[in-house]
């Protein structure tokens, strides 16, 4: 749920907690720049033109505009990521010096991705992450300054929206892995069967180069002499002699 921090003259600040992983709320939401339209209000289009060596985004194009007021601005962006503090910055300006013309002077949103104070994640547990965002709008005329404060809180319903993003992204992500684990379970399962067939089939051909290396057995046929034969033999001598 958001809870209101502050605000003043054309800036206001949120924070918000989510029980979703930090990673997931900083990487695949703060930094998704084209999907910025689906929850910042005021952005109608939005786009990535430069990247940084780790990938994040450092240059973006945006269109920024309120239809109601007949508004519609498209200018380069600064973009600023620090993983490591968790924070993406974003500002209206760029080596174009049609960036800093228009009925907006400044436009600046915030996000501060961080561990929520207290929560420690461990056995599985999932870790709360708490989002900061801040929003700076400033027109050149006073006239919208004054009817911008007059609108709904900006910035509170840039979080719900922005909440709604990051349930979504987190439902992705975890589609994605639970596909990721029934793809190497099977693989790990074939890798395990050819392993097994392997093994069968090198047992098969020992087995036979064993029995190949057996000598035949000879076949021996022993003659007894019969007891009987030899007195007959004497007889049968004495009486032809």
């Amino acid at each position: 749920m958001a809870r209101s921090t502050g605000s003043d003259r054309g800036m206001t600040m949120h924070r918000l907690s989510i029980y979703i992983r930090q990673s997931v709320v900083f990487e695949s939401a703060a930094t998704d720049i084209p999907a910025y339209s689906s929850f910042l209000s005021l952005v109608q289009s939005s786009a990535v033109t430069s990247k940084d060596s780790h990938g994040l985004p450092k240059a973006a194009k945006l269109n920024v505009g309120y239809p109601r007021f007949g508004i519609e601005e498209e200018w380069p962006c600064r973009v600023t990521c620090d993983k490591t503090a968790g924070s993406v910055k974003i500002v209206k300006g760029g080596s174009n010096p049609e960036a800093n013309e228009g009925v907006l002077e400044e436009w600046m949103i915030l996000w501060k991705v961080q561990p929520s104070p207290g929560i420690a994640a461990g056995n599985g547990a999932i870790k709360m992450a708490e989002v900061e965002f801040t929003v700076e709008v400033k027109f050149r005329s006073n006239f919208y300054d004054q009817t911008f404060a007059l609108l709904p809180n900006l910035s509170e319903r840039v979080l719900t929206r922005f909440e709604n993003r990051v349930m979504e992204v987190d439902q992705a992500e975890r589609k994605k892995r639970v596909a990721m684990l029934k793809e190497k379970a099977k693989l790990a399962a074939a890798q395990r069967e050819k392993a097994k067939e392997e093994t069968a089939k090198k047992e098969s051909a020992k087995q036979s180069q064993s029995s190949a290396k057996i000598p035949p057995k000879k076949l021996e046929v022993r003659v007894k002499s019969n007891g009987a034969a030899g007195p007959a033999l004497a007889s049968s001598k004495k009486a032809s002699g």
